[in-house]
């Protein structure tokens, strides 16, 4: 299952750093001390320029390391939407790493599983968001569902409730078959939750199952 879950798109964050300007004045002989009083001043100095040019370079890159690289995944094996719709999909997902990893799915089999327990699987078996904070929108074809979860610190944010409420606002989308339109909606709505904006719509927590029918009859 993970060799089908191919990531299209990484947010590549290349870390660096920068060594100009730092120069080691260890050792080069400019040290020497011919006055007692001076040479202990300038050894002192020098070790103050030391310890301010190796702080400049560390500290930042100690927060650049602590920063996780979240990424972008999208994963369309049920071949529902066009790249350019992939394309724009993968620009409103991207603004979602900022707080974790952002997937997309759709399938045509769930190997058995119903829909919550397929992107668990995916979730728990994928080493790149196994343990992060994540969300993930999947479109399944086969249980003719829509499902929203979020993982990690996420998963207070991404509630069940409000995975119902998303899905419940986009699953009119999907009933079209505009499936790009519905990931599109789906990953702006997720976006907005994470930033702190309201989600119109009521909470529900029975929203899947309006959403199955519509899909149903869509397959029938």
């Amino acid at each position: 299952m993970r060799d089908t879950f191919m990531m299209i798109y990484k947010r590549d964050r290349a870390m660096y750093l920068r060594n100009d300007g730092i120069k080691s004045t260890a050792g080069t002989g400019d040290m020497h001390v011919k006055n007692r009083g001076y040479g202990v001043i300038s050894v002192l100095l020098a070790l103050a320029f030391i310890a301010v040019s190796v702080f400049s370079v560390v500290l930042p890159i100690q927060a650049e390391e602590a920063t996780p690289n979240y990424e972008v995944f999208i994963a369309d094996d049920a071949d529902l939407l066009d790249e350019k719709e992939e394309s724009e999909l993968y620009e409103v997902m991207e603004h979602g790493t900022e707080y974790g990893n952002m997937v997309f799915m759709t399938i045509d089999d769930a190997l058995g599983y119903n829909s919550s327990d397929y992107i668990e699987m995916i979730y728990q078996t994928t080493a790149v968001l196994s343990g992060t904070n994540a969300v993930i929108f999947i479109i399944d074809m086969d249980n003719r569902l829509l499902w929203i979860s979020g993982y990690g610190t996420l998963k207070k944010i991404i509630t069940p409730d409000y995975g119902n409420l998303i899905t419940d606002n986009i699953y009119k989308y999907a009933g079209d078959e505009r499936y790009g339109v519905c990931a599109v909606e789906g990953y702006t709505q997720i976006v907005a939750k994470l930033q702190g904006s309201r989600i119109a719509g009521s909470l529900r927590t029975l929203g899947n199952l309006s959403i199955a029918i519509i899909l149903a009859a869509v397959a029938s």
